[in-house]
């Protein structure tokens, strides 16, 4: 997609289903990436990195990221679906990762709390941008909200599928297709066709 989070500015939540494959994982990989237009991170997920553990970036003026990282343990990213959320609130500083609706690692980081940066932003889903680091598994039902979703709202969407929401900036249901649920930013299949497609959560 080329501008999936053209509503964000202040806050943000990122969550999905994936299946990492426990052949493989851990594995130098990213998840999802984004970059502004001078080619700056502004989100990115290892999920996990190869030392095994797990790196949600997000915010950057240009010098550097805001990261929030937590040691993980197979169980957590490989051999079956799991959902995962990832919010920011660069208001309050706050910096959270979920796993399957509940909180694993937190942050409030009082003195850079970055923006994520405004204009379009270039994003890759189930790679790093510029297809350096492709992830090693399946993802289903990839959503971002321009809101940081509560504790609440996040165990909500790993128990269910719930209704469309307001703050729903972009979901990719991902059922043999790149198609945007909210109709705005359809993505591209890059490197393959409809046989990478496998059974996920919702089909």
């Amino acid at each position: 997609p080329t501008d999936p989070m053209s509503t964000i500015s202040e806050e943000v939540t990122i969550s999905f289903w994936s299946y990492g494959n426990e052949e493989v994982q851990p594995a130098h990989n990213s998840i999802f990436h984004a970059v502004d237009e001078a080619n700056n991170r502004q989100a990115n997920l290892h999920l996990p990195w190869g030392n095994g553990s797990i790196y949600w970036d997000c915010g950057n003026d240009g010098t550097g990221y805001d990261r929030i990282n937590k040691a993980a343990t197979p169980e957590e990213y490989e051999g079956t679906w799991s959902h995962w959320a990832v919010t920011k609130n660069a208001v309050s500083g706050d910096m959270k990762i979920y796993l399957n609706g509940v909180e694993v690692a937190s942050m409030v980081d009082t003195v850079t709390k970055q923006d994520i940066a405004s204009g379009p932003l270039a994003m890759q889903i189930g790679n790093a941008y510029g297809m350096t680091g492709s992830f090693h598994g399946a993802m289903d039902e990839v959503k971002i909200f321009n809101t940081a979703l509560s504790a609440a709202e996040v165990a909500a969407e790993a128990a269910s599928l719930p209704a469309p929401s307001a703050d729903l900036a972009a979901h990719w249901r991902l059922d043999v297709s790149g198609a945007d649920e909210t109709g705005v930013n359809a993505g591209t299949l890059t490197n393959g066709d409809a046989s990478l497609f496998v059974e996920g959560i919702s089909g």
